[in-house]
């Protein structure tokens, strides 16, 4: 990809169209032949490690089937899904989805063994087995948490001992978070009192430079135990508040976490139909070259349904891309609109002709 930007970077513009033309379809093997991210900030999506009796055959397949259970529960945000009914079949074949295992000895000695499963086939899978899974263009739910115990009271922020235990809970039922950076920018914006005190002005102010539709903001207490006051700001505007209390911050961040995955699922979760596909169109404007256009591409290849992309025109700086999906038409669109890197767009507002056919339309943002 940097050949590209080079080369887009010395073409004149009456140039790059006529390149865009040659080259787009490079562009697009580069990003569809690519590993399919997830959500930012979930790494090892597939990986279990479950402590083993011996090196037995018997005593490998019932590991097989214990580590399978936290995967399921990453690809789907619900703890239990492995004792559902309809998951059973997946829970007993579980073999069949392993691609690499090891053995290890703890720091006691204790024998274990870590699994990687094949997440991709998990997820078709579990969407057979009619299970909605996670979209994988989710975005990270942005955390302002007011820290009041111990004779401490301040944000936290990387480094602190309640992101790590919030993020790692997160992470178990696949939901990404992000931290704010809490620099100069982030203090004259927001304070310690305004998210201890739940003013939402303040923290949907500081949280726009973040561009993430999600944002948790809290009160932690608690000396003895913890205690937490929760407000969520969902995608379409709407908020959800809630309490959550445990012996410990380990607890309080796995109880969090549940809460936090159940809310999210409705608007994030997905059950797509995988031996159909339709066609969606969608132009993008404001794309001024290859660079523009491979973000375009890549942007619209993470939405959740979405199987295929292709650029089918290109007028002026506008172009008019085609998407195979296997969801509703609907589902696409309120991803599109949820998309902080794309602002929709009025057809009368277009300037190129490629929105005629009455496809939404949005501009690429930087």
């Amino acid at each position: 990809m940097r050949a590209l930007r080079l080369v887009s970077a010395r073409l004149p513009y009456p140039c790059w169209r006529r390149a865009i033309a040659g080259l787009w379809g490079l562009v697009l093997l580069i990003t569809l032949t690519s590993p399919p991210g997830y959500a930012q900030g979930l790494a090892n999506l597939g990986e279990v490690t479950v402590p083993v009796s011996d090196q037995t055959d018997e005593a490998r397949e019932s590991a097989f089937a214990e580590a399978v259970g936290p995967v399921l529960a990453r690809l789907t945000g619900r703890p239990e899904v492995a004792e559902a009914t309809p998951v059973q079949g997946i829970v007993e074949r579980a073999g069949r989805f392993v691609q690499q295992f090891r053995y290890e000895r703890g720091p006691e000695g204790d024998l274990r063994m870590l699994t990687r499963f094949d997440t991709e086939a998990l997820r078709e899978a579990l969407v057979r087995a009619e299970v909605p899974v996670w979209q994988r263009d989710r975005p990270p739910v942005l955390v302002w948490l007011a820290v009041e115990r111990g004779g401490r009271r301040a944000l936290a922020g990387e480094g602190d001992s309640e992101p790590r235990l919030l993020r790692e809970a997160a992470a178990e039922v696949g939901v990404p978070l992000l931290f704010p950076l809490l620099d100069l920018e982030d203090q004259r914006r927001v304070t310690f009192a305004d998210v201890a005190g739940g003013f939402d002005g303040p923290i949907l102010e500081a949280s726009d430079r973040y561009q993430t539709p999600v944002v948790l903001a809290g009160r932690l207490t608690g000396d003895g135990g913890a205690n937490v006051r929760w407000t969520l700001y969902g995608p379409d505007g709407e908020r959800e508040r809630w309490r959550d209390q445990a012996g410990d911050l380990a607890g309080l961040a796995a109880e969090t976490a549940r809460r936090l995955a159940a809310a999210l699922r409705g608007p994030y979760t997905l059950l797509p139909d995988l031996d159909s596909s339709t066609l969606l169109e969608v132009q993008v404007e404001g794309v001024e070259g290859l660079t523009d256009l491979a973000a375009a591409e890549r942007l619209l290849q993470g939405l959740g349904g979405v199987s295929g992309v292709r650029a089918a025109e290109v007028e002026g700086t506008a172009v008019r891309f085609q998407l195979s999906i296997n969801v509703a038409p609907g589902r696409v669109r309120e991803a599109l609109g949820r998309e902080s890197r794309l602002q929709a767009m009025d057809q009368g507002e277009s300037g190129g002709e490629a929105g005629t056919a009455g496809g939404p339309v949005y501009r690429l943002r930087r």
